[in-house]
């Protein structure tokens, strides 16, 4: 699950799939692990999962240099 949240930030592109997995591995542990605490890391696990899931990385709009282009050909004519 760690290296799932970990991969999820560090490679955003992935965090659909990261997030699934992790869910996947959370439901999981409620099967593997029935000792009372594990509950809690299911639950962790599971909101944290859905968080990456729903996660929609900034995509910064790329720079133009429209402005410059603009100036000079204004001072050609």
């Amino acid at each position: 699950m760690l290296v799932m949240g970990l991969l999820a930030m560090l490679a955003p592109g992935y965090a659909l799939m990261t997030g699934a997995i992790g869910f996947v591995l959370a439901l999981v542990s409620l099967l593997t692990a029935t000792v009372g605490g594990f509950g809690i890391g299911m639950i962790l696990g599971i909101i944290g999962s859905a968080l990456c899931v729903a996660w929609k990385p900034v995509v910064q709009p790329l720079r133009t240099d429209a402005s410059s282009t603009n100036s000079t050909n204004s001072s050609a004519s």
